[in-house]
């Protein structure tokens, strides 16, 4: 078993999950907390990013979302784990799918 600690999944959805409609069932967190639990993992926090395949308005307004996740829930979830590990500082970049994360890769 492995000691509990703040897991956070990302994951991207061409669609919505829960209320929003066409709202489609949300299967994925269910099944991922109860894997994680069987190896000790109790922790999970999920940031969904959704709509990716519903046009620029849609994109933005998810990544803005996650934006806003990651500066107000991401230190809370980190700070636990920093201060037990003796860290005080972390540095988070959230990348935005038009960086050129790699020059050698060419885009059309």
């Amino acid at each position: 078993m492995l000691r509990d600690r703040p897991l956070i999944v990302v994951s991207a959805h061409g669609g919505y999950c829960g209320d929003i409609p066409p709202g489609q069932p949300n299967f994925l967190t269910p099944y991922l907390r109860a894997i994680f639990a069987t190896i000790g993992i109790e922790t999970v926090d999920f940031l969904r990013l959704e709509g990716m395949s519903r046009g620029p308005d849609a994109v933005a307004r998810s990544l803005d979302q996650a934006r806003d996740w990651i500066e107000r829930d991401l230190p809370k979830l980190l700070g636990k784990t920093l201060m037990s590990d003796g860290l005080s500082k972390v540095s988070v970049r959230v990348l935005d799918p038009t960086d050129d994360l790699d020059p050698r890769v060419r885009r059309a």
